[in-house]
This record gives C-alpha cells, structure tokens and sequence, in this order.
C-alpha cells in the first residue's frame, strides 16, 4: 500500500468529498490592461496570452510590468491564487491556468479568470489540468471561432476535495514527475539532435538556395487559388464525417483523432461545394497560435475542414511533397510572421500566403529533393519512435496519479426496506439517475427517480437480500446522456432495516460481452454458410456436368444423328452456365478479399442499357416485349463502365429467365447527386418470405430455376463497393422491380 492509499483509508474511509468550485473559491475577472502599456518596469503583471505561451503551471515572477498609473485600474491576484486564460481558438487550450505562488500582488489582463480558493493551489491548478475538468468545461464553452467559457461558469464545476493531508501527497507525486521525465528525456542519444538539425539544414539548402531555378509566388505552383472550410458554425454529430480545424494539424500530418466533431452527410456536401479535401492535399494554419504548421493529407478517407485552415493543391508541374517541405522552410516560415496580422491571435490571409516568394525547380528536381527530405523526416521519426519506454510509462503513471482525484467509480447509497434513500456517500459525477441531483436524491424514494422497468429489477435484487440476509448482484439499464447505459448494482444488508447498495457503470464490461456474443454467432453463421456453400456447389457442379457429359456421350455415339445439333446446344448452354458458376465464384471472393480493383472513366449510361439491350432482346421468351424507357441519353458519371454493366446484366438475366409473357422494362433517371437504376418484370413475383434473403448466396428463388444463386450477392456487393445501394419490389404473382442507386461523381 502507498502513502498516499494510507492517507486516504485514514482520512477519507467513506471517500472524497466532491463540491462545487463556487464553494471553495470565489471566482472575478481580470482588468483590462493590454501588451502595449507594458513597461520596462513597475507593477508586475501578467496578459492572458503569455498564460498560453510563456507560463507553465506555477510562477513566482512575472515577465512584465506596467505602469503605476495603469495599475490603479486593474485587478489583482494574490498569492495562491489560480489565473485562467477563459478565451482561445480551441477547446483544447481554453481555461489553461497557473498558479500565482509569488509573494506578492500581481495585476491581470482581461480574458482571465482570477480563482481564490481555501485549498492547496498545487492540487488545484493540478486537477485544473485533468481529463475530469476537461469533460466539464467542454459542457460550458461557447463561440465559434473563438472559444470563451463565462468565468460566472465555473462556479458550477464539480471536483474532489480531499483532505489536505492527502492533497499535499499527491502534489509531492505529480511535482516528481516533470523532473524524472526531464532526465530521462537528456540521456536521449546526441543522434536525434544532430539528425534533426541536418535535415532542417539540407531542407533549407534544398528549398532556398539554387538562383538558377525559376523564381517565382506559390500561386504558380497551384492547380486552383488557395482556399478554405466554412466560415458557418456546423451541428455536430455523433457519428458522422470528420470536420478538422487547426488543431489537428500538427507534426507535418493530419491527426483525426484531434477532430473538432462530426458532420453530417448534406452538410458535408454544403462544404464540398467549395472545397472537397482529397489525398495530396496541403493545409497550412493560418490563424490562432499555430499559424503557419503544416500538414500532408494521406489518406482517401473522407473528411472535411474548418475556416481556420488554409488547402492547396498542386497542378501537375509541381510535387505536392516538394510544396510540403518547402512550406516549412525557414523562408516561408519568415514570411508567414511577417505577413501574418496580429491582434489576439496571428491570421494570415490566404491571398497573401498565394503571393510569398518561392524557388520552383523542375518537377523531377522537385521529386528527388523531396525523396531526399522525406527520408530525413523518416530517419527523425524512427529515432523519435525509439524514445525508452521508460518514458512513456513515467508518463501514464503521471497521468494516473493526476487522473486519481476523479476515480471513485461507485454511487453509493443507504436505504430503508422500503427504497427510501437516507444517505449518498458517493461523488456527484457517479450519480446514474440523470437529471436528479445529490440533494433531491437524498429525499427521494427509489420509485419516483427511475423507469419502471429498472425500478422492478432493482427492487427484486433488494428483497432477495431482505430474503435471504446475503449479498446480492444484480444489473439494469438506464438511458443516461442520451446513451443507453449498464448498471450492476451490489446491495448488501446493513442491519435489520437498511440496505447498502454500490451501483457501478458496467457498459464498457456489457458491449465487450455483447460483441463477444456477436463474433460467436458470425463465427457460427460463417460455420453454416461454409457447408451451405460446399453442399449448394456439389449440387449446382454436379446438374451441368452431367448434362455435359451425358449428351457429349450421346453426340459421339452413330445414333442419333438427327438429334446431334439439339445436344450440342444443350452441351453449349450447360457448358455456359458451369463458366458462370466458376465466374461468379471467383468474382465474390476477389471482393470479399478487397482484390477488385474500381476505376472510374466519364460514362455515358444511355450506351450502357443500349449494349444491355442489344445483348438481351433475342433471350426474351417468345411474345415477351423487352423495352429501354425513355431516358437522359445525354447523362454522364463517373464510373466503372464493366461493373455497371455486370450489374444490369445479372438483372436483366434475371427478368428474362423468369417472365414467360408479358414486359420487362429497364432505365434510369438521376436522383439528386446520385443515378437510379431499374429492372421491371412482369414475370413470377418473388414469396414475401424470400424477399429479405434474395441478396443472400444461393438466394434461388426456387431450387428449380436454372442459375448460380451468386448473381444477386454479386449485385448488392457491387453496387455497395461503388457507394450506393440495391433494393427490390416484389409480390407473388404481380412481378418484380430491382432498383440500384450509384454517385454521379
């Protein structure tokens, strides 16, 4: 056991003591001096931008001064006392502080937060900086492109308030661990350094130094002017497109995990209509602290950004890697402080970025200079890569210990027989009745705070222990925050007349056991569909095979003579359908193993169905009439003419083969951003119950029906790889419609 797990059995044995910031601190403003009344010296002061860029967690002198005059205007912080920067251009930075551990008073800026509170400022400004705090404050941020949280706000924040024994222990383990990191950190090899500084020096030279080369604005080198996202505020999703802003860019790459939200879908094609990211694309920041970082979009995954980011694509007589590096150049970096206005915050605009002066060799100069910079960048990243694990372990352990204040994972309750609560001995943030606060809990009857269906469940477990005076387990679920969540809820006798109960949220524990259950059942269904597919191609091998062999016996006999065209036709029609089978099996396993490969061509459609049609109308039954609707003979997408083609195919098969009189009519019309496709029959109609199954393998309409069963599976993974989707309208006797749809772009 650790000191600090002695400390808290000795002073906290019923747990931490959560409150209100409010009621430990009293929480102003700061005044409103800004950086150009700073003087050479006088009041010493502190601006809410150097809280960003020139302060770490605690500080005992200042950087600045300003003038008596202009300090009898301003607000003061005290020693002890927490300074938060309350505005910033992201929610990552916002409401980053320092404890003020000087002896005396210090003036501060606007944009703060002056906190003056009865704890210790170490563990204070230390949980200030915790995962706990984080999640609180994003819930009362606000703006757009610059991101404020009220200081009235914070008043409202919840945290744990040990006592001060414990708090001065746990301040001793976090002051610790910069100081082992920092060592560790100076015993890296000399390489790292010495790399690095080679391949700033090479990439300079490179970028900078050859007068023969064409000299000439970085607009020159671009397919299209410089643009950038939305300049609106988007409604983020749950689940959604990813939307980027200047945070994630960062280390010469583009971070998704440092997204700013999700997006949906129309509001990603609202985006779209003025710039779509695409692989080889390079963003620049070009406003907040981090103007002038540079990223290399890597990926065809979609995504879109925000107005903070400037997008550039080359044209093709310059290399998007080459415009990389030469973006981090010390050249361009010089200009970009130059060029970059400064109020808050630095922000350049894009047509100025267009206009800064650069080299522009030969394109195949350009490639090998950027093969030569990439490979410093990569011999960088490996030595960087190789940084001892001690490291990396030093710094989770310093993230536990911090992220200990907000551990408690149990809502912890007393009750009577009769699920009246009589005592909460847990922290507020473990509350899992939503929208129920401690206070009102703790007058409240287990019945009147949860939904019927978990107050049966829980009540149940309770009078199994007032049956049998043992502990009991038991779970429920309760819709929390939107999100259905687990609960396992341990209750326990005490007494004769009171029960304790330690509810704990168990819904990572209940998906990881759902998706095992899951992974169980697909690996059973893979199971079943394995000896469904050997028994279903033993059957469907083995019908033209023997039609085959049979009649090529018949053929080569001296009999028979007038009936030997009639068996090499079914010879023929045999032989066909054996080479569909073997065609349609390898095609779905190239697709289930990702080897199919999707070009995409202009295409006119009308000549498509027209092939289709040429190909189909002497197949039809005699007196079925096989008609191409009017369609837009001019249409165009982009696409894959061959597996457009296959897909018609296959349904047109289809219809054919089982519409005996009557008309099948095909054609398309555009849908939006999207094509629609249709096959219409006036045949057999397929069985309700075979509806939800006919895209399955082997999903015959009838064991009867010439036919590989694979068709349909074809079409629906086809049409999906190409980003739409197939569906079909059907009824017994009353034909059958298939519809697909597939992107114009």
């Amino acid at each position: 056991m650790t000191k600090l797990d002695e400390l808290i059995q000795e002073y906290c044995p019923d747990g931490v003591e959560y409150k209100r910031l409010g009621d430990i601190a009293t929480i102003s403003r700061g005044g409103s001096f800004q950086k150009k009344d700073y003087t050479e010296n006088g009041i010493p002061c502190i601006h809410y931008g150097q809280i960003y860029m020139n302060y770490g967690l605690f500080a005992e002198k200042t950087l600045s001064y300003i003038s008596e005059e202009t300090a009898q205007k301003q607000r003061f912080a005290e020693s002890g006392d927490i300074i938060m920067a309350v505005t910033s251009e992201n929610i990552d930075d916002v409401c980053k502080c320092m404890a003020w551990l000087g002896k005396e008073k210090i003036a501060v800026s606007g944009h703060t937060a002056i906190i003056r509170h009865s704890i210790n400022p170490k563990y204070l400004v230390y949980w200030l900086h915790s995962s706990a705090f984080y999640q609180q404050k994003a819930k009362i941020a606000h703006g757009t492109k610059v991101i404020e949280v009220a200081p009235v706000k914070l008043a409202d924040v919840i945290l744990p308030v040990p006592p001060l024994p414990v708090q001065r222990e746990i301040v001793r383990i976090l002051d610790n661990f910069p100081e082992l990191t920092a060592e560790l950190t100076a015993e890296l090899p000399a390489e790292l350094t010495a790399r690095k500084k080679q391949y700033e020096y090479y990439r300079d030279m490179l970028l900078t130094a050859n007068n023969q080369y064409l000299h000439g604005k970085i607009i020159d080198m671009l397919q299209q002017p410089i643009t950038d996202g939305p300049h609106t505020t988007p409604s983020f999703v749950e689940h959604g497109i990813p939307f980027l802003s200047a945070e994630a860019v960062y280390d010469g790459k583009i971070h998704f995990e440092k997204r700013r939200g999700n997006i949906t879908e129309e509001f990603n094609e609202e985006c779209c209509k003025k710039y779509r990211p695409q692989k080889h694309d390079v963003f620049m920041v070009k406003s907040g602290s981090t103007t002038g970082k540079v990223g290399y979009v890597n990926t065809d995954e979609c995504f879109n950004i925000w107005s903070p980011l400037a997008a550039m694509r080359v044209n093709k007589e310059n290399s998007s890697r080459f415009l990389f590096h030469l973006l981090q150049s010390r050249k361009i970096q010089q200009q970009v402080l130059a060029k970059a206005s400064h109020g808050s915050q630095p922000n350049l605009s894009m047509r100025a970025l267009e206009q800064f002066d650069v080299v522009i060799p030969p394109l195949d100069m350009q490639l090998r200079i950027a093969d030569v910079l990439d490979n410093f960048d990569a011999i960088c990243s490996d030595l960087n890569i190789g940084l001892p694990a001690e490291i990396e372990a030093r710094q989770k352990q310093y993230e536990y210990y911090r992220d200990i204040l907000d551990t408690f994972p149990d809502m912890i309750t007393v009750s009577d027989y009769d699920a009246n609560f009589i005592e909460l001995v847990s922290a507020p943030h473990t509350n899992h009745v939503e929208g129920v606060s401690n206070e009102e809990l703790l007058h409240s009857n287990l019945k009147d705070v949860v939904p019927a269906e978990a107050y049966h469940r829980i009540r149940a477990n309770m009078d199994e222990v007032i049956r049998t005076g043992e502990t009991h387990t038991a779970r429920h679920s309760l819709m929390f925050h939107g999100k259905m969540r687990h609960y396992e809820n341990r209750v326990c006798p005490l007494g004769d007349k009171y029960l304790l109960c330690m509810c704990r949220d168990v819904t990572e524990l209940v998906e990881t056991e759902t998706a095992l259950i899951d992974a169980r059942t697909k690996a059973e269904e893979a199971d079943r569909l394995k000896s469904a597919f050997f028994a279903n191609m033993s059957h469907e091998i083995r019908t033209p095979l023997n039609a085959i062999v049979g009649f090529s016996r018949l053929v080569i006999g001296p009999e028979h003579e007038s009936e030997k065209k009639e068996y090499c036709e079914i010879i023929e029609r045999n032989s066909e359908l054996l080479l569909t089978l073997f065609n349609d099996i390898l095609d779905l396993s190239s697709l289930e193993a990702g080897s199919v490969v999707f070009t995409k061509e202009k295409i006119n459609l009308y000549l498509i169905c027209l092939k289709e049609y040429d190909t189909f109308r002497d197949k039809v039954s005699k007196g079925v009439l096989l008609k191409l609707d009017e369609v837009d003979t001019e249409l165009t997408i982009l696409g894959d003419r061959g597996h457009i083609a296959q897909i018609l195919s296959n349904l047109l098969s289809n219809a054919v083969k089982f519409t005996s009189s009557g008309e099948v009519h095909f054609g398309f019309q555009r849908k939006g951003n999207a094509v629609q496709f249709y096959v219409r029959d006036s045949g057999m109609g397929i069985p309700a119950r075979r509806v939800a199954t006919i895209f399955e393998r082997f999903g015959k309409l009838n064991n009867f029906a010439q036919g590989t069963g694979l068709g349909l599976t074809l079409c629906r993974m086809l049409v999906e790889r190409m980003g739409g989707r197939i569906w079909v309208r059907s009824g017994e006797g009353c034909g059958t419609t298939f519809y697909f749809t597939l992107p114009i772009g």
